[in-house]
């Protein structure tokens, strides 16, 4: 079932995004589908970003212009391989994909039983999928900007501080959907809970594959680092606000331990 969705030109709403200009996916996820732990797909939603007027709104959009656009010259080369080594878009494993496979990993690695890897799967993919639709439920219900679309038209935030560049690109294309929260994030917030959950904290050691690079393996000691970095991607990629990298983690938490608990994993 479809819901209606009409994008608005105002200033801080969401609209397609170049260079596709594709329509927004998944409109009515959250509204539609039933969580499979949590009450309601806003029961944790966040606060929203800032507002426009706001100094946090005006650091994040510089961070993100400074940081994000194809011609950045503060990007260091490590965070632009960051950046597409996270970016996950479609055809790979996807961001939930992607910490099923750190799932696995770990698994194999502490030799983890068959019956207590099932277990683990099936509480790690509810609370990914629970976490999703709050996500989705989130980002239709503020409908932000991307970055692509807000630093060509910062005349038109309110901001004194935030100063326009028309000619601004992200380094990585834009998903099509809302920014706020970050789905990256909200992903690995929920997976550092229910992956901390089993292997007895965040102080867990591991190595990162990626579909986007195949050749390049990232290796972590906590649980919380990688899912830093999978933020942080997001902002260096022209993406998202630090902000909703933020809002997100605490989402996704949010979300697993409410699985968790729901599920009596201690």
């Amino acid at each position: 079932m479809q819901v209606s969705y009409v994008p608005s030109s105002e200033p801080g709403q969401w609209r397609r995004t170049p260079p596709f200009l594709r329509p927004p996916e998944l409109p009515q996820w959250a509204a539609k589908v039933k969580p499979f732990a949590i009450e309601r797909p806003d029961q944790f939603r966040p606060g929203g970003p800032p507002a426009m007027g706001d100094k946090r709104w005006a650091v994040a959009f510089d961070e993100v212009k400074m940081l994000g656009g194809t011609e950045s010259k503060t990007r260091t080369e490590e965070q632009t391989l960051i950046a597409k080594f996270w970016s996950d878009f479609s055809y790979t494993e996807t961001p939930p994909g992607h910490w099923n496979s750190i799932a696995s990993t770990i698994a194999a690695g502490r030799k983890l039983p068959v019956a207590e890897s099932a277990r683990l799967f099936a509480i790690l993919n509810v609370a990914l999928v629970d976490a999703g639709i709050a996500c989705w439920d989130a980002k239709f219900h503020y409908n932000f900007w991307r970055p692509v679309t807000a630093i060509p038209r910062a005349a038109e935030d309110g901001n004194a501080e935030t100063e326009p560049n028309a000619a601004w690109l992200p380094l990585l294309h834009t998903p099509a959907h809302p920014e706020y929260p970050s789905g990256h994030s909200t992903f690995s917030g929920a997976a550092v809970v229910v992956l901390g959950a089993f292997f007895g904290g965040d102080a867990v050691e591991f190595t990162v594959r990626s579909d986007g690079l195949p050749k390049i393996e990232r290796h972590f000691t906590s649980l919380r680092a990688c899912a830093e970095e999978c933020g942080a991607s997001r902002v260096g990629a022209g993406i998202h606000y630090r902000f909703s990298c933020e809002d997100g983690m605490a989402l996704g938490e949010r979300v697993a331990a409410e699985v968790l608990e729901k599920r009596e994993v201690k």
